[in-house]
C-alpha cells in the first residue's frame, strides 16, 4: 500500500555533509537535523511545521559533493507485511558531462503518516546524460 506524502524540504546546499537516511519522529529530533540543515545559514529558520501526531518526516541526504548536478529524491513509501520501503533515487551526471564545480550536499525530506513500523531504504541510482 503506498502512503500519502508530502515534501518538506529539499535543497542542494546543506549543512550534512555524510549520507544518511534518517526517520524522524519527534519535535526534538526534527529541530535537533533543522538546526544541522541550516547551519550554514543565517539566520537559521524555524523548522518547516510538522505535527508529530499525527505524521513523521523521512529525510534522504546524498553528502557533500564536488560539483553540481547531482541530487536526491524520495519516490515514495509504502507499507508491506508490516515494514515501510522508502525509495531513494540517486542521480549523478554521467562521465565527461559539464557541471558547476561547487561543493553541494543536497537532502530531500518528506512527511509521511506516523508510525512504529521498521523501515527499509531501497536505493535505486541513475545516471543523467549529457544534453
Amino acid at each position: 500500500m503506498q502512503l500519502p506524502m508530502q515534501p518538506v524540504f529539499t535543497a542542494s546546499y546543506t549543512g550534512i555533509d555524510q549520507p544518511r537516511r534518517l526517520i524522524i519522529r519527534t519535535p526534538q529530533e526534527w529541530q535537533a537535523i533543522w538546526s544541522e540543515l541550516r547551519r550554514d545559514q543565517y539566520p537559521i529558520t524555524a523548522p518547516p511545521a510538522v505535527d508529530f501526531r499525527q505524521s513523521m518526516v523521512i529525510l534522504a541526504a546524498l553528502g557533500m559533493r564536488g560539483t553540481g548536478g547531482e541530487a536526491i529524491q524520495i519516490e515514495g513509501v509504502s507499507r508491506r507485511e508490516g515494514r515501510l520501503f522508502v525509495i531513494v533515487r540517486q542521480v549523478s551526471p554521467a562521465a565527461g558531462c559539464v557541471m558547476t564545480q561547487a561543493l553541494t550536499s543536497p537532502v530531500n525530506a518528506v512527511q509521511v503518516p506516523q508510525s512504529d513500523e521498521p523501515v527499509t531504504f531501497v536505493e535505486r541510482q541513475e545516471i543523467r546524460h549529457c544534453d
